[in-house]
Parts: C-alpha cells; structure tokens; sequence
C-alpha cells in the first residue's frame, strides 16, 4: 500500500512574520496534543474499490506567542489523515482554502508579499493558471510519486488556489515506478 505526504506550498516570506495587530488566537483550529502528551496516529482513509474520495480543507491559526500554525482537515475534523490507497487505484482528492491572512488590518494591507509567478493575476482567475501567490495562496504538490506535473495532477507553479475560490480537485492514479 502505497502512503501519500501532503506538502504544503507557500511561495511568501511573510507567513510567519507577525504583527500585534493581526494577531488572533484560535484553540480550536489546528489542535495539538499538550506539551508532553501522546501524539495519536493520523486517521488512515482507506481506498474501496479502486477509488478514495478525500475532502480536505487547508487553516490557519495564529497562537499565543505569535507563531502560525497550518493543519489539513477532513471532512470530519481529523487533522491531517493517512492516505492509503493500492497500486492503480484513483485518488480524488478535493483542497478547500480556508487560509486567513495573518496581516490582514496592517498598515500594508494584507497580502502586501504577493508574487506572480506565471498566467493572469485576475480575480476569479482560472486556478491552474494564475500563478499568483500570496501569504493565503495554497497548493499541493505529491513527493514519492509518479504524477505527471499538470493542473489537477501535480502542477505547482502556476496552480494557485485562493482563499473563497471554489474547493480544488485533485486526480489521478497511483501506479508503481
């Protein structure tokens, strides 16, 4: 059974940067265990007949001492699951952005660190094309695997999917090398 790692890609500087007026502390997004205490094994979803279907939803949290946490959720909270899934089984995997901007009320406007990279920087631009990233930009990029570097495979550079856009589909199958 092949296992996928998730890699998230953010192309600013200014994700951890802080400032006092940004801050916000949120408990409940991106729980971690006690400092000390057990940290569980992800949940495993599993693959039936051939196919798994997986929601996920990419947040954001500012802590306490300021630092910003990210997590990957399911659609039923458990943070950052196990993929498993057999040699030529199809994973469709489908990426929600609920990223905030941790500047958001600065001075400088938010995501003032924004990069184009390639493509149209339009708002509601096509996500596989717009290359534009910012400190709430987000894709996902597959290591280990075999997957062809296009839109809905493994694009990276000019995938850039944004906060409120429309949840992201991801997919492809899993074959050996």
């Amino acid at each position: 059974m092949a296992v996928l790692a998730l890699c998230f890609m953010a192309w600013s500087t200014a994700l951890c940067a802080q400032t006092s007026s940004a801050r916000r502390v949120a408990k409940d997004t991106c729980p971690r265990p006690a400092i000390g205490g057990a940290v569980p094994e992800p949940e495993d979803l599993r693959s039936h007949d051939g196919v798994l279907k997986v929601e996920l939803t990419v947040r954001n949290a500012i802590q306490a001492d300021g630092s910003t946490r990210y997590c990957y959720m399911d659609a039923h909270g458990a943070e950052s699951p196990n993929l498993r899934l057999h040699p030529g089984d199809l994973l469709i995997l489908t990426l929600k952005n609920d990223l905030v901007d941790p500047h958001a009320g600065d001075a400088a406007g938010g995501d003032h660190m924004q990069m184009q990279m390639h493509g149209d920087a339009a708002a509601g631009a096509d996500p596989c094309s717009s290359g534009l990233m910012t400190a709430t930009s987000t894709n996902l990029h597959f290591h280990g695997l075999t997957i062809p570097p296009t839109c809905h495979q493994d694009e990276v550079l000019k995938t850039s999917i944004q906060p409120g856009d429309a949840p992201f589909e991801y997919r492809f199958r899993i074959h050996w090398r």
